[in-house]
């Protein structure tokens, strides 16, 4: 018994071991509890997506159900090493720990809430809005760019980097970085231009050049358009807004000039019916 008080009263990093032991499980409760509701969420969640409709509670569930175990392993070690008093470094040390875990973990998050978000726009206007289908998939790729470029800084500014100087020194190299990829730019410019613009949409029939297909995809580097023998044609966005495109999938009637010919010995009188019978077939324009 005093051997175990000699054990316990030894002093580490200014606290003594059954402080360290406290912590511990205050650790290991903390993540047990977190754990189990990371699961029951999970569960709830996979029992809704399985329902064709889309619940209230279902894009929520999707985002909580994205929680890292590793996220909530350091949130259970920051909650026990609470109870300890430390040094000022080890304690500056677990807090900047956390906050970038916090940082990563709302960065999936954020993630996760625009995919489902996203997702379910599609599945909403796949039907009825062909346009949506394309413009959702750029509209994702640019809003998670932008997510993960402001974790990344955030968490390089909790690591005393001074981010100023970085986007400074960023935006000088940019110039170099953008002459040296400017058609990968270039299509992805054209790509907004065709989510904004909307020349054409999924689905639609379109002539580009001597090429012709219905198109499947409009991403942000190419569209991809299937022929009509059944090949696939991938076409850089840059290069098909520099083409005139036909749009055949707005096109609300075909009008065709033909000559009709008739024999010589026609008579005058069926001659004469002629314009009003085919008049009868095709009202539109009336013929001459």
């Amino acid at each position: 018994m005093v051997e175990l008080q000699k054990l316990f009263g030894r002093s580490l990093f200014g606290n003594d071991l059954w402080q360290w032991a406290l912590a511990a499980g205050i650790t290991l409760a903390v993540l047990g509890v977190s754990m189990i509701l990371r699961h029951v969420v999970r569960t709830h969640h996979a029992r809704l997506a399985q329902t064709p409709e889309t619940e209230f509670l279902e894009l929520p569930l999707q985002v909580a159900s994205r929680t890292s175990a590793l996220f909530l392993l350091i949130l259970a070690a920051f909650a026990g090493l609470a109870s300890l008093e430390l040094p000022k470094k080890p304690e500056k040390l677990a807090l900047t720990l956390v906050t970038i875990a916090v940082f990563w973990q709302v960065g999936v998050w954020a993630t996760a809430a625009v995919a489902g978000w996203l997702e379910h726009r599609q599945r909403r206007s796949s039907n009825a809005d062909r346009a949506a289908v394309g413009t959702l998939g750029i509209i994702g790729f640019i809003a998670r760019g932008l997510i993960w470029a402001l974790v990344l800084l955030l968490t390089l500014d909790n690591l005393g980097i001074n981010i100023t100087a970085l986007v400074a020194g960023l935006g000088i190299g940019g110039i170099a970085v953008a002459l040296a990829v400017q058609n990968v730019l270039g299509d992805l410019l054209a790509s907004l231009s065709i989510t904004l613009d909307q020349p054409f949409v999924v689905g639609d029939a379109v002539t580009v050049g001597d090429l012709t297909g219905t198109v499947e995809q409009i991403g942000v580097k190419s569209v991809r358009l299937r022929s009509v023998t059944g090949e696939e044609i991938i076409m850089p966005n840059a290069d098909l807004l520099a083409s005139r495109v036909r749009n055949w999938g707005r096109m609300k009637e075909r009008r065709i000039e033909f000559t009709l010919g008739v024999a010589m010995d026609t008579a005058r009188d069926k001659l004469a019916k002629l314009p009003d019978a085919l008049h009868g077939q095709y009202p539109w324009p009336r013929p001459r």
